[in-house]
C-alpha cells in the first residue's frame, strides 16, 4: 500500500521557513498485521539551505594621471557570487586615508546574485604635482575572501593656465580684400598647455541668412520595419562639407587638418537612459527619454534646456516629437521628426545587452550608445555618441566601434521646420572606426592658423586670423574664437571677438563690462561703479537712451555720440531703499544697425547699518557682505561676522563647479572679520579672468547641522 501526502499544504513548524510544493515523501507500511500500520519519520526538517556569501570585487587597481585641479571617476564592482541564498555585508576604508580620494557608497548589502557599482572620485584640486598611492580595502564576511585590496595610484602633472589676449580683433577692409592679422595665446601656467582645437562662430543676428535660402527638399521614404532601401542614398561624402544656408559645416578627423580622433567611453560612469516605448515594439527598439541638460544649448539660432535621445541613434529638441522612427530621411526634410541631430539615424535596437549613457564631463555633455545593434539582431555591438559643448554650438560625432554597421543611416542635423539642414551622410557608407565628424557655426570669412599646438609653461602661441571679404557685402561682422585646451579650470575659452568692418564705415558699439555687481551698501547711502561705451567702427555712434528694469540703479548720462575709436564713461548708482537683493540690467540703445541693443547686468544687496561693520559688542547674527571690490584685479576682501565660535569653511569654485581655492577651514571665535584673496588657486598659480563663486558656511562648535550657509559670485577682470 502506498499513501502521498500533499505536505505543501501543511504547516511548515517551528523553525522551518517554507515548503516547496514539489516535495512529496512516499512511505511504504512495513506491517499488515493489526489495526494500525507503523510509520517512522525521523528528523524531517525542511527551509533554507544554510551556505556562506562569495564576494568578488573588480578592478584591483586604479592608476590615473591627472593635471593640478583636475578631476576624474571611476567605478568599481562588488558582487554576491553564491548560486545559494545568502546575504553580503560590505565595508569600505581607505590605508592611508587620503584628501584626493573618496568613495560612494561606503557599505552595503548584497543577496546572491546582485552587485554595487562603487563610485571612486579623484581630486586633484587641492594637492601639488607629484605621485600618490593609497589602498582601498573592502571587507565583507565571506569566510574565503575576507578581504579584497584595491591598489589606487595617482600622478599629477602640474597643470598650465590659459590666458588669451587681447579680447577683441578689429579689422577694416574693402570689398573683395582680404588681411590677416594675429592674437596670442599665454600659458601662465607651470606645466604643458596643449591647444586642442581653435574655430569660430559667428555673432550676427541668428536666423537672416536662413530666411535668404531654403535647401531642396529630400523626398520622403517610407519602408516597413526592418525593410532596407533598395537603392543607395547618394556618393561617398568628402571628409568636409557645407555650410548650410544657416552657416553650419562639417569636416571630420579623416581630413587633412581636421579634428583629432577623441571618445570619452562613459559605459561605466555615466547614467543609464530609461527609454520608452513610442510604439508596440520593446523601448530598446523603438523608444525615446527626455534629457535635462546642465546648460543651455543653443542649436540653430534657439537656446534649449532639454532634449529626447532616440533609440535609432539621434537626438531631437522637439520635446513635441513621440512616434516609431525606424526610417530615416534625407536632409533636409520636413516630415518628422524635425529639429535633430543625427551621428547614426538608421533602424536600430539595443535590446541584445545595450544601454545609452548620458553624463557631463568638464565642459562636454555626452550621450553614447553602447553595445548597440540594428534590427532584428541588434548583435553589432556599436559604440558611438554625440558632444554638445558649453557656450558653443559645436556638436561632435564619434565612432568607437562600428565596424559592422550598415551603410543606410543618416548622419548630419536639421533645423525645426525640416527646411534646412546639414547633410553628411544618407544610406551609403561613411563611418568607420575611431572616427570624430566636427560640425561648427563658423565665420565663412574667418579661419585661424593652426588650429592647434602646445605651448610650454611660461610660453606663447601665436594664431592667425585671416578675414577674407570676397564674398562679403558692406556692413559690420562679428565672430568670436572658440578655444578649447587641457587648462583644467578654464578649458573652453571664448576670446577673442573679432569685429571686421566692410567697406564704408558705420558705427560699430561695444561694451565693457556687461556685469556690475555692487559691493553689500547700507540703507540711505550709495555706491558707485561704471562701464565703458566705446565705438570701434568707423563712423558716429550714437547712443539714444538707456532702459533700467529697477529703480535702484541709475546712470548719469543716457545720451551722447562717440567718435569712431573714442569711449564715454558711463556711472552707475545703486541706491537700496530697503533690505535685501537687487538685480536688473541697462539696456543701451544706439544706431549701430547690427546690435542696436546692448544689456548691462547690474546687482546688489542693500542692508540696515547697524550690522556686520557695526563696531559695539559682538555682533547677533550670521552674515558674510559681498566681495570688494568687485570686479577685482587682482585682490579682493570678503568680510563676515559670527556670533558665536564657529566652524567657517570659505571656498572659491569656477562656474563649472570646479574648487579653485580654500580660504578658510578654521574654528574662529565671534566677532568681525575679513579675508582677502589674491585671484590664485591652491597650489599658487594666478586663475583666469571670469566669473568665480565664493561658498561661506559656518556652525556652531560642536554642531552637526550648518548654522548659516551664502553663495555668492564675483568677478575677476585683467
Amino acid at each position: 500500500q502506498q499513501e502521498i501526502i500533499d505536505i505543501a499544504s501543511e504547516n511548515a513548524g517551528s523553525g522551518a521557513t517554507f515548503f516547496h510544493a514539489a516535495f512529496q515523501f512516499r512511505f511504504r507500511n512495513s506491517a499488515t498485521v493489526g489495526a494500525f500500520d507503523d510509520w517512522n519519520v525521523d528528523n524531517v526538517f525542511l527551509g533554507l539551505p544554510t551556505a556562506d556569501p562569495e564576494m568578488s570585487v573588480t578592478p584591483l587597481e586604479i592608476v590615473d594621471t591627472l593635471l593640478v585641479g583636475a578631476t576624474s571617476m571611476h567605478s568599481v564592482t562588488v558582487s554576491n557570487q553564491s548560486p545559494l541564498p545568502t546575504s553580503l555585508s560590505y565595508s569600505v576604508a581607505e590605508s592611508p586615508s587620503v584628501s584626493w580620494l573618496s568613495v560612494t557608497p561606503t557599505s552595503g548589502t548584497l543577496t546572491s546574485g546582485q552587485s554595487d557599482d562603487l563610485e571612486v572620485s579623484i581630486d586633484a584640486g587641492g594637492i601639488s604635482a607629484g605621485s600618490y598611492m593609497t589602498e582601498l580595502i573592502i571587507t565583507g564576511n565571506d569566510p574565503v575572501n575576507p578581504s579584497d585590496t584595491i591598489t589606487v595610484s595617482l600622478v599629477v602633472n602640474e597643470a598650465p593656465a590659459i590666458r588669451v589676449e587681447p579680447d577683441t580683433v578689429e579689422m577694416a577692409m574693402g570689398a573683395g580684400a582680404v588681411d590677416s592679422t594675429t592674437f596670442t595665446i599665454h600659458n601662465d601656467g607651470m606645466g604643458p598647455l596643449q591647444v586642442l582645437s581653435i574655430e569660430d562662430e559667428e555673432l550676427n543676428v541668428a536666423g537672416k541668412r536662413e530666411l535668404t535660402y531654403h535647401q531642396a527638399q529630400r523626398p520622403h521614404v517610407d519602408y516597413g520595419k526592418g525593410e532596407e532601401p533598395i537603392i543607395s542614398g547618394g556618393i561617398q561624402p568628402d571628409g568636409a562639407g557645407g555650410p548650410d544656408p544657416f552657416g553650419y559645416k562639417w569636416i571630420d578627423s579623416d581630413e587633412p587638418g581636421g579634428p583629432a580622433y577623441s571618445f570619452t567611453d562613459i559605459s561605466g560612469t555615466g547614467t543609464v537612459v530609461t527609454l520608452i516605448a513610442t510604439g508596440t515594439f520593446d523601448p530598446k527598439d523603438e523608444g525615446q527619454a527626455t534629457i535635462n541638460l546642465p546648460w543651455d544649448v543653443k542649436f540653430y539660432g534657439t537656446s534649449y534646456n532639454q532634449l529626447q535621445v532616440n533609440s535609432n541613434g539621434f537626438i531631437t529638441f522637439d520635446m513635441s516629437f513621440f512616434a516609431n522612427a525606424f526610417t530615416n530621411q534625407g536632409i533636409p526634410n520636413s516630415d518628422d521628426p524635425n529639429l535633430y541631430a543625427a551621428p547614426f539615424w538608421d533602424d536600430l535596437d539595443g535590446r541584445s545587452g545595450g544601454d545609452i549613457y548620458y553624463e557631463q564631463v568638464g565642459n562636454k555633455f555626452i550621450i553614447q550608445w553602447h553595445n548597440w545593434g540594428h534590427y532584428p539582431s541588434g548583435t553589432q555591438n556599436m559604440d558611438f555618441e554625440i558632444v554638445l559643448f558649453q557656450g558653443s554650438s559645436t556638436i561632435w560625432f564619434a565612432y568607437e566601434e562600428v565596424s559592422q554597421a550598415q551603410t543606410d543611416a543618416t548622419v548630419g542635423i536639421e533645423n525645426g521646420g525640416g527646411t534646412v539642414g546639414l547633410e553628411i551622410a544618407y544610406d551609403v557608407g561613411y563611418v568607420h572606426n575611431q572616427l570624430l565628424t566636427k560640425i561648427t557655426l563658423g565665420a565663412e570669412w574667418l579661419t585661424e592658423s593652426p588650429e592647434s599646438g602646445m605651448v610650454a609653461a611660461g610660453d606663447s602661441l601665436d594664431i592667425k586670423l585671416r578675414a577674407d571679404a570676397s564674398l562679403l557685402s558692406e556692413g559690420v561682422y562679428r565672430a568670436r574664437v572658440l578655444i578649447e585646451s587641457n587648462d583644467p579650470l578654464n578649458g573652453s575659452v571664448a576670446s577673442p571677438v573679432v569685429l571686421l568692418q566692410v567697406g564704408e564705415g558705420s558705427p560699430v558699439i561695444s561694451v565693457s563690462p556687461t556685469t556690475l555687481e555692487f559691493d553689500t551698501t547700507y540703507i540711505g547711502e550709495d555706491g558707485t561703479l561704471s562701464f565703458m561705451v566705446e565705438n570701434v567702427g568707423q563712423d558716429t555712434l550714437e547712443v539714444t537712451g538707456m532702459i533700467i528694469t529697477d529703480g535702484a540703479f541709475s546712470v548719469d548720462t543716457s545720451s551722447f555720440l562717440v567718435l569712431p575709436s573714442g569711449a564715454q564713461e558711463v556711472q552707475v548708482t545703486f541706491a537700496p531703499m530697503v533690505q535685501g537683493s537687487y538685480s536688473g540690467q541697462i539696456r543701451v540703445l544706439s544706431n549701430d544697425a547690427v546690435n542696436d541693443t546692448v544689456d548691462v547686468m547690474v546687482s546688489g544687496y542693500g542692508e540696515p547699518p547697524v550690522g556686520i561693520e557695526d563696531p559695539i559688542g559682538l555682533p547677533t547674527s550670521y552674515g558674510v557682505s559681498r566681495n570688494y571690490p568687485n570686479p577685482f584685479n587682482p585682490t579682493t576682501t570678503i568680510r563676515y561676522q559670527l556670533p558665536e565660535q564657529s566652524e567657517v569653511t570659505l571656498s572659491i569654485y569656477n562656474v563649472l563647479g570646479q574648487k579653485v581655492r580654500t580660504l578658510l577651514n578654521a574654528n574662529l571665535e565671534a566677532g568681525y572679520h575679513s579675508v582677502e584673496w589674491d585671484g590664485r588657486n591652491d597650489v599658487g598659480v594666478q586663475v583666469a579672468s571670469g566669473v568665480y563663486i565664493y561658498r561661506f558656511q559656518a556652525r556652531q562648535v560642536g554642531s552637526s547641522t550648518s548654522d548659516y550657509l551664502k553663495v555668492q559670485k564675483m568677478m575677476l577682470m585683467k
